[in-house]
C-alpha cells in the first residue's frame, strides 16, 4: 500500500485506524503539494485544538489547486445553493457568501490582535492566489468571479472584525484585573461563553519533523486539551504579540 494520508489534528486524533504520515498544520508538510496545490492555515484562529469542538468550526485548512483556479475549504467561508428550510430559519439564502458563524462568537482567538491577523492573513490570501471558484462544505461550489466576491464579503465584516478586537480587549482587561484582585469567580464570568485562548504548542519538534510513526506518539507530544489556567497566564503575559503568526503556523 504506497497511500500516504494526510490529515488535520481533528482527523488525526477521531480517526485512529489510519497509519498518518503528517499533519497539514505543519509547514513541512504543507509545501509537499506545492506547486500544483498551495495550503493555508488562517491566522487569529484555534486550527489544533477548537473550543468548543462541536461550535467552534472556523479555521480550516484553505487548500488551493492552481490548475481549476479552485479554492477548497470547509466551514470558515459557506456558499449557499438552494438552502433547506432549516438552513433559511438561520439566515442562509441562495447564491449567498457568509463566514461561519462562530465568527461572532468563539471562532477567533481571545486576543486583542487575533481579528486583525485573519483579516490580513485573508486579504495576503486574496492577492495571491488567482482563484476563480470556491468550494464549501456548506453547502454548495460558488462558480466564478469567487475571488472578488471574497474580497466583498471581508469589506463587509471589516468592522465587526475590529468590534471583536475591542472585545478582546475589554475582556482580556477585566481578565487581568480581576486576578489581580484575587476574585475567581469574576474571572469567570468576564469571558464570552465558550470563549477560549490559544492552546500552547510547545512540543519540540512538531513543525519541523510531522513524519510520526503513530497517533498515541503524536498525541503524547501535544497539549491537546491546556488548563485554563494556563491559557489565561499566557495571554496577560503578552505570550503572542507580534510573534503570533509565526505561532499560529498560518500560511
Amino acid at each position: 500500500n504506497h497511500i500516504q494520508w494526510y490529515g488535520t489534528p481533528r482527523h488525526l486524533r477521531r480517526i485512529r485506524d489510519i497509519p498518518w504520515c503528517g499533519d497539514v498544520h505543519s509547514k513541512s508538510t504543507r509545501s509537499l503539494f506545492e506547486p500544483d496545490v498551495s495550503i493555508r492555515i488562517p491566522c487569529g484562529t484555534e486550527f489544533v485544538n477548537p473550543q468548543p469542538p462541536d461550535r467552534n468550526h472556523f479555521a480550516n485548512a484553505f487548500v488551493y489547486h492552481k490548475a481549476s483556479r479552485t479554492v477548497h475549504n470547509d466551514d470558515c467561508i459557506c456558499y449557499y445553493s438552494n438552502p433547506s428550510m432549516i438552513m433559511s430559519a438561520a439566515g442562509a439564502r441562495h447564491d449567498m457568501l457568509s463566514f461561519h458563524q462562530s465568527l461572532d462568537t468563539v471562532g477567533l482567538i481571545l486576543h486583542p490582535d487575533s481579528p486583525m491577523l485573519f483579516q490580513d492573513w485573508l486579504t495576503k490570501l486574496l492577492e495571491e492566489w488567482d482563484f476563480d471558484n470556491l468550494a464549501t462544505a456548506h453547502n454548495a461550489v460558488c462558480v466564478g468571479n469567487a475571488n472578488n466576491r471574497v474580497r466583498g464579503l471581508l469589506l463587509d465584516r471589516t468592522q465587526k472584525l475590529a468590534e471583536l478586537s475591542e472585545q478582546f480587549t475589554k475582556v482580556l482587561k477585566e481578565e487581568t484585573a480581576a486576578t489581580a484582585a484575587g476574585d475567581s469567580a469574576r474571572v469567570g464570568a468576564a469571558s464570552p461563553k465558550g470563549v477560549t485562548a490559544r492552546s500552547a504548542l510547545d512540543a519540540d519538534g512538531y513543525d519541523d519533523d510531522p513524519q510520526f510513526q503513530s497517533f498515541d506518539e503524536y498525541n503524547s507530544k501535544l497539549p491537546w486539551r491546556p488548563s485554563a489556567a494556563d491559557s489565561k497566564a499566557k495571554l496577560s503575559a503578552g505570550s503572542y504579540g507580534s510573534n503570533m503568526s509565526a505561532d499560529c503556523e498560518c500560511g
